[in-house]
């Protein structure tokens, strides 16, 4: 789109309509704007492919809180041995920033400290409860833990907002082959 969008939310607009302003306000790095917009798709009650692709955007790519995207872009393209130090540093500027905690938690899950992945995906979730990336984080961090009723619960509970993850689908697979494994007393 072409020059900046709106600088407020304008309040006669159709749901498609909304979804387009949110993408423009989201290709502007104004993510409180667009999550405004996202949400405003949603409050029309509408079941379609555009609600479904709002509920998407407001859990994986829209931040809760405004933190400037060039700082979400150095988290999300940071080095693997670089990751716990860059999202350690960028939380201590963005404090309620989900998308560094969930690095910090990928950081950790690599070098096998389960607890303290557990414990950055629990500050993850308590800022943005709906962040899809943390979810998925947190059952398979339960599941290398041998969690797996809690990862089941989980797993339920982030399939209740959104039924077509792909990878929320392998993972679904996953733990019942584990749990199936378990039941029959078997072992990997």
């Amino acid at each position: 789109m072409f020059g900046d969008p709106p600088e407020g939310l304008p309040d006669d607009l159709t749901p498609s309509e909304y979804f387009q302003l949110a993408l423009w306000y989201e290709e502007s790095r104004q993510p409180g704007l667009a999550r405004k917009a996202f949400n405003r798709v949603l409050s029309f009650g509408c079941d379609q492919p555009l609600a479904i692709e709002a509920q998407r955007a407001l859990g994986e790519r829209v931040t809760v809180h405004d933190i400037p995207q060039d700082e979400l872009n150095k988290l999300r393209f940071v080095l693997r041995s670089h990751a716990k130090r860059v999202a350690e540093a960028h939380l201590a500027r963005y404090p309620e920033s989900e998308a560094g905690y969930h690095v910090l938690a990928e950081s950790l899950l690599r070098t096998g400290d389960i607890p303290r992945c557990l414990a950055a995906l629990e500050s993850a979730l308590m800022i943005n409860s709906s962040y899809l990336p943390a979810q998925r984080l947190m059952i398979r961090a339960l599941i290398v833990d041998m969690q797996y009723d809690e990862a089941g619960r989980r797993l339920r509970l982030a399939m209740s907002s959104t039924t077509d993850d792909e990878e929320l689908l392998i993972l679904r697979h996953s733990l019942e082959y584990l749990n199936s494994l378990e039941t029959s007393g078997q072992t990997i």
